[in-house]
């Protein structure tokens, strides 16, 4: 009985020591995991562009301070150790957002040179973009911005967080519109203080860009139904690729497929808003009739595919067609009278020279030149 009762004791005994350890491993699991997802850190299953995003959405809000009677004070400078104290720091606040999100060095290079858009925009390994080159900004993105617009001066840079087709996007530091903090703002892809876009060398940029499983066009809006003669008509919509865009074009076509208008670019980049093309299709100059609204694209992938092949009308067709009835009706009236007028002319003339007139009647079904042959 007290063997069995000291085996009893023991197998409790240990049990309750499981439990604690399975707690203390919990616990250990725990705060190691808050370790490696402490603030900054790249969580698993997250990109380079996702974690840069959300670090520097983390951020917003954080405001420069004064310190010893000067201004631009801030926290990322301070963090980095850099002279950056005292300045303007967009270019401080990019550099520690890549720092804090683990990024190699080979993608930023030299930190000294951080302080500087100019370098910030030379020093970046990955693709450099200019506004208006067909090229659309992907969340993890680096926007330059020229304040004078033409004057090639790199004056402040962000960190695009997001795209929706016309819109960007973005978050920085030192935004003076937000009295010197991390701020969110929101532009037209077309602001003309856009210079233009760098595309980090991320080490998983390729995945993290590639988010479209086909070619194809999303979130259309084309001409459909009857339309009215004369009025302009914008159209929109995203064309998505899962390789880099080659082309891209729309074309409108009439019934008997005779091309009307449209446009073409060479796009860029893995989606294109088509709305960038509309400024040059001419809706308001078709004329009444029945047509076809066509969106087609290529890419380096090989794909060739017409995403949208869409019929519509414009003005009343019908009435459009009685019109031109009257408008040949009107015209055969028009010959008839001056027909009239040149037989009363040529009864004149025959009274006086009926050869010519001869001549005349012989000839004009044969000869359009008979007035030659006739003299």
């Amino acid at each position: 009985m007290e063997i069995r009762n000291n085996i009893r004791g023991f197998m409790i005994k240990n049990v309750k020591l499981k439990r604690k350890m399975a707690i203390l491993l919990l616990l250990l699991f725990t705060v190691s995991n808050v370790v490696v997802q402490g603030a900054g850190a790249v969580k698993a299953e997250e990109s380079s562009r996702d974690a840069i995003v959300r670090i520097a959405k983390e951020e917003i809000g954080n405001q420069e301070y004064e310190k010893d009677g000067i201004e631009n004070w801030n926290k990322y400078s301070t963090d980095l150790g850099v002279d950056g104290n005292g300045y303007a720091w967009c270019a401080i606040f990019v550099y520690w957002v890549f720092k804090q999100a683990g990024l190699k060095q080979s993608v930023y290079k030299n930190v000294s040179n951080w302080m500087s858009v100019y370098y910030t925009y030379n020093e970046t390994n990955g693709e450099k973009h200019v506004r208006g080159d067909g090229y659309y900004p992907v969340p993890g993105d680096l926007v330059v911005f020229d304040w004078k617009n033409g004057g090639n001066q790199f004056d402040h840079i962000g960190i695009v967080i997001n795209y929706d087709g016309s819109t960007m996007t973005y978050i920085d530091g030192n935004s003076e519109s937000s009295n010197g903090t991390v701020a969110e703002h929101t532009y037209s892809v077309n602001e003309e203080t856009i210079y233009g876009y760098i595309c980090p060398d991320y080490e998983d940029s390729e995945a993290a860009l590639i988010k479209y499983e086909e070619l194809k066009v999303d979130g259309t809006v084309f001409p459909e139904g009857n339309l009215e003669e004369g009025k302009p008509f914008s159209i929109s919509g995203v064309v998505q690729s899962p390789s880099a865009l080659t082309k891209v074009s729309v074309n409108i076509y009439n019934e008997a497929g005779e091309w009307m208008t449209g446009a073409e670019s060479e796009a860029g980049g893995y989606s294109f808003d088509i709305h960038r093309l509309d400024n040059a299709i001419s809706f308001g100059k078709l004329s009444a009739g029945n047509y076809r609204f066509v969106v087609y694209a290529e890419n380096k992938g090989g794909d060739k595919k017409t995403l949208t092949d869409k019929n519509f009308s414009i003005g009343n067709i019908e009435g459009g067609a009685q019109q031109k009835k009257a408008d040949i009706k009107e015209k055969i009236r028009e010959n008839a009278i001056k027909l009239k007028l040149y037989g009363k002319k040529l009864e004149k003339i025959y009274t006086k020279n009926p050869v010519l007139i001869r001549c005349f009647f012989n000839e004009v079904l044969e000869n359009p030149g008979f007035v030659r042959v006739c003299k």
